[in-house]
């Protein structure tokens, strides 16, 4: 699941769901067990006020006393179990009627070098090092709402044949957050520079980024135009966009207009209330909303079951605030001017159905980019480089072995 600023609808929309859903089962069973015999059999009448022989039951005798049938006590215990089975089970049911296993299963990210590196405000960022000791590094920076984990089925695709580094952004999984709260664009890129500097090997690296990733890159570009061809060969944008997400995502208009009176005030709200939205992200996970939702923006139809739940286990995973400060900082991101100054050679990919970042966005870098070159992924939407797992892996290998071959020619 990404943490984009449109995504704040549909955050609070499902948690609300997801709440309502859990009382609405809590309170079906408090009123089947206000049913219940309350005296053994020696009262006048069950229910009704006791004789003076009457014994008391006690919670377990009462609910050990009840017999079902085809009453509304059955009917509120039976809504209850239903409701409570959605609310904390719900997402083993929908990947599994209608999406195939995978026969290799999920990946996972093991085995790699961690480091801190260090921020100039006694904050770190989490670093680790996957495949060769030495040789070209190619540097992945995950989407909003992921973490360095996003990157596991490419590690697994390509093995150790590449020295890989992945890192979380700031205030994600091992990265500390940012004392000051700055979670702008700017300075994601400064980090990405920090990364870049604490982990080169032999000669200049390739950045990957997805998503929010590549609009780290971009605005890296717009900062630091100078590291361009020197400590930075080559460029991999995945799904971004060079401009507030808003305007290239499926109906802008709407969500442009909504920006000021609803979307930043959501923001604002998430983070005053963190805690909550972080029980609703949960609650919306383990009844399966989160997937629904994971399925219809991330996915065209021909992803796993563990791709699915894959994605859509990374929501409830962060902290609500953090990811309501990335995308504020995001409203606030332009990089349109940079495009046509980025002289070095780089891959555009994008699902050819996507909707959180429209293909248009991709096809508008391909033109202003003199080098650039674009690749759809069909059909696919904002994780399709999950979803053709394999054939991102070989179409995004086969750009890096360039480099590396021209290196050594």
């Amino acid at each position: 699941m990404f943490a984009t600023p449109t995504a704040v609808l549909g955050i609070w929309m499902r948690g609300i769901l997801a709440i309502g859903l859990l009382l609405a089962g809590g309170w079906l069973a408090y009123r089947w067990y206000e049913e219940l015999p309350r005296y053994a059999p020696s009262a006048s009448r069950l229910d009704d006020a006791p004789s003076e022989s009457a014994v008391r039951l006690s919670p377990a005798e009462r609910i050990m006393a009840w017999r079902p049938g085809l009453d509304l006590t059955t009917a509120m215990l039976l809504g209850a179990v239903g409701l409570m089975g959605i609310s904390l089970g719900g997402r083993m049911l929908l990947p599994r009627l209608l999406y195939p296993a995978d026969p290799r299963g999920l990946p996972k990210l093991e085995g790699g070098r961690q480091q801190a590196v260090p921020r100039s405000d006694g904050s770190e960022i989490f670093v680790e090092i996957h495949g060769r000791d030495r040789g070209p590094t190619i540097i992945l920076t995950h989407g909003w709402g992921m973490d360095h984990r996003e990157w596991a089925y490419l590690k697994r695709a390509w093995g150790d044949q590449f020295r890989i580094v992945v890192w979380d952004l700031p205030g994600i999984e091992g990265s500390s957050r940012p004392p000051n709260r700055d979670f702008s664009l700017d300075r994601m890129a400064a980090d990405l520079r920090d990364v870049i500097e604490a982990t080169r090997s032999d000669g200049p690296v390739i950045l990957v980024g997805h998503s929010i990733g590549g609009m780290v890159m971009l605005t890296f570009c717009r900062l630091f135009p100078e590291w361009l061809g020197s400590a930075v060969s080559r460029l991999v944008l995945i799904d971004t966009t060079y401009t507030n997400p808003l305007r290239t995502t499926s109906k802008r208009k709407l969500a442009t207009a909504l920006q000021k009176p609803l979307i930043e005030p959501l923001l604002h709200l998430q983070i005053w209330l963190s805690p909550l939205v972080w029980v609703m992200n949960w609650c919306s996970y383990l009844n399966g909303s989160s997937h629904w939702s994971a399925a219809r923006s991330s996915f065209a139809g021909t992803q796993t079951r563990s791709q699915l739940d894959f994605v859509a286990s990374f929501q409830p995973r962060h902290s609500p605030a953090v990811l309501s400060r990335g995308a504020l900082g995001m409203l606030r991101y332009d990089a349109s001017k940079i495009l046509s100054q980025i002289r070095i050679p780089t891959l555009i990919l994008c699902g050819d159905q996507d909707a959180v970042t429209l293909p248009e966005a991709s096809e508008h870098i391909d033109r202003e980019v003199p080098a650039a070159s674009l690749h759809k992924l069909v059909p696919g939407k904002h994780c399709a480089h999950i979803e053709h797992d394999s054939a991102f892996a070989g179409r995004l290998a086969e750009f890096c072995k360039v480099k590396a071959a021209s290196k050594s020619a």
